[in-house]
């Protein structure tokens, strides 16, 4: 021990003393970010207490990082030692106790797995705060933009808004003189006014002046190696620039400056967010006066959010907006109004968000899932709802993220929910993802024939499909003719209507 200080605590519900020594934890490499110490302690208190021997983890060295005692456990009771994995461990480590060999080597491997899941779930959670962050202003900015009635209070909040979600230092609105045919700044979100005074760019002049010349945003990482620069008094490292449009005529530019210091590069999923929002922002300049404008961007703002649940993996690509259109084809037979169509299709889009929280190498496992892998599996609805909660716009959405593995017959999960307790939206995504998940492959399996898939809902009306919604999905089936053409090829384009 050396002297260094150490942390000591009783688990609750256990008279078990777990001993950590944070200091040594350093020492060996690990980065205490990516290890999940209550999960480590809790496991090695529970192998120390059923056994009701003190169990140690060690280095090579002998020293000790945590320790287990149960009340009454043997001291110097000798042992022997095992090797554990920990995530972010440069260091040979050691599971040590008076227990069997096979004993000891069951319980480090329970320590790795568990503390392995813990440390991939963490960097998942993270990624899905910055998505849900996103998420949650192209909501709260399409909500509002009707009601600022002041031009100057909409380009504000926008400024504000997408400076933040990117993480950087500055926003600058270039508004387009039409009398003396160049750019101004009308509005800056961060940055000094003294550097902004008086500032005005020739079209074609400058990174915001070419983007205004001819209507391509841009991304320039290194600000100062970028011919098209033009340095001024307010040095800047990374740029991002998106044209803003009114009826397809240019009203200005939005200019979004260093993330994070400079230090970080702005990516190509952060310009489809600022040119998304860029034309959501034109609309809403000309007093949005065509609500349908703002729906569709909106729902395309959605859309395009999927990527992170498809890049998952390969073979899940495309499979969320497969998911959505077949339900939209239903919802039309349905006679379900716009706003109901819109929700389904929010909810189909991002029914399996909580996939984001499921480690990777799950989700992609070839062969069947052990106990504990399913169970991680099956809680992707309840985490998909709980992720999209904060998210006030979309509690009309949650439904069918959260219901979408229930079944008509009360056997599904997560609540075991029957019959017509299940919500609308999400029978019909249980469809559609049968219908999608037989047609495609799967880690675990081959994809199988359309016809195929029809015949296995169709058998399973009653059962774990809506008897009355399998109808109007063989419906959809016959009239887009299902079993000659693949859902991909009926889908709308997805891409964008600038080129970058």
């Amino acid at each position: 021990e050396g002297g260094l200080p150490t942390l000591s605590l009783t688990m609750p519900g256990s008279a078990t003393n777990v001993r950590i020594d944070e200091p040594s934890i350093s020492l060996v490499g690990i980065n205490p970010s990516e290890l999940d110490i209550t999960t480590v302690t809790l496991i090695l208190d529970a192998a120390a207490e059923a056994a009701g021997v003190a169990l140690q983890i060690i280095t090579d060295q002998g020293g000790q990082l945590f320790e287990a005692r149960p009340a009454g456990a043997p001291q110097d009771a000798g042992g022997r030692k095992v090797p554990v994995e920990l995530p972010g461990s440069t260091s040979t480590l050691w599971l040590y106790g008076p227990l069997p060999q096979r004993k000891l080597e069951r319980i480090a491997a329970a320590l790795s797995h568990s503390a392995r899941l813990r440390s991939a779930t963490g960097v998942q959670e993270k990624a899905l705060d910055a998505e849900r962050q996103r998420l949650s202003l192209v909501f709260d900015f399409s909500e509002n933009v009707n009601q600022l009635a002041r031009r100057d209070a909409l380009i504000e909040r926008f400024l504000g808004d997408i400076t933040r979600i990117l993480r950087a230092r500055e926003g600058t609105f270039f508004a387009l003189d039409p009398r003396r045919k160049d750019l101004y700044i009308h509005s800056h979100h961060g940055s000094r006014d003294e550097v902004v005074e008086n500032f005005r760019l020739e079209i074609g002049e400058g990174i915001a002046g070419a983007v205004a010349q001819d209507g391509q945003p841009r991304i320039v990482n290194d600000a100062e190696a970028c011919p098209e620069y033009v340095p001024k008094n307010n040095p800047i490292h990374n740029i991002i620039c998106a044209p803003v449009r009114v009826q397809n005529r240019l009203i200005g530019v939005v200019n979004v400056n260093d993330r994070a210091d400079g230090r970080r590069p702005f990516t190509n999923r952060d310009l489809k967010l600022l040119t998304s929002l860029a034309r959501l922002g034109g609309v809403a300049l000309e007093n949005a006066r065509l609500y349908t404008e703002v729906r569709e961007l909106l729902l395309g703002t959605v859309d395009s959010l999927v990527s992170a649940i498809d890049a998952k993996g390969a073979l899940f690509a495309g499979h969320s907006r497969r998911v959505a259109f077949l339900c939209g084809e239903m919802a039309e037979r349905l006679d379900l109004d716009d706003e109901e169509r819109d929700r389904l299709r929010i909810a189909a889009l991002l029914h399996d968000v909580g996939n984001l929280a499921v480690p990777s190498a799950i989700l992609g496992k070839e062969g069947p899932l052990d106990v504990e892998e399913a169970a991680q599996v099956k809680e992707h609805p309840a985490l998909g709802a709980r992720i999209l909660s904060p998210v006030r716009q979309l509690k009309h959405a949650l439904p069918g993220i959260l219901d979408h593995h229930e079944r008509y017959d009360g056997r599904g999960y997560p609540r075991r929910l029957k019959g017509d307790e299940i919500s609308l939206q999400g029978r019909l995504v249980a469809i559609a993802e049968t219908f999608d998940a037989i047609t495609h492959h799967r880690p675990h399996r081959k994809a199988r024939s359309a016809a195929t898939a029809r015949r296995e809902i169709t058998a399973h009306a009653g059962t774990q499909f809506d008897p009355a919604l399998v109808p109007v999905f063989e419906e959809v089936y016959r009239r887009l003719d299902l079993e000659e053409v693949g859902v991909d090829e009926l889908l709308p384009s997805t891409e964008p209507e600038l080129d970058f």
